[in-house]
């Protein structure tokens, strides 16, 4: 009758034991769901900050070409000036030209 109520009590422990560590697990989880959707968010922000950053860069290219254009300078010189201040492959340039 003693080691039954023993068998017992250690079914009982280790029913305890295993429930604690799923609680903790589902914790942890969440944590890592809640971190994940920062990250999310933070990602979706540099995305949008990336692309105005681009646009801008382009648009600073495009005025730069015009003032270049209009001073009459040549297009290999145009080249190398694009090419060396805003740190893009020639292919680019000759694209925008």
């Amino acid at each position: 009758m003693f080691s039954e109520e023993l068998a017992i009590l250690d079914r009982n422990t280790a029913k305890y034991m295993m429930d604690e560590m799923q609680s903790a697990i589902d914790g942890m989880q969440e944590t890592i769901d809640d971190m994940q959707g920062t990250i999310d968010q933070q990602q979706s922000k540099l995305k949008e900050q990336e692309s105005a950053i681009n646009k801008l860069q382009q648009e600073s290219i495009h005025k730069t070409l015009r003032i270049l254009r209009n001073l009459k300078i040549p297009e290999t010189k145009i080249i190398k000036q694009i090419t060396a201040q805003y740190q893009i492959e020639e292919e680019q340039v000759r694209q925008l030209l």
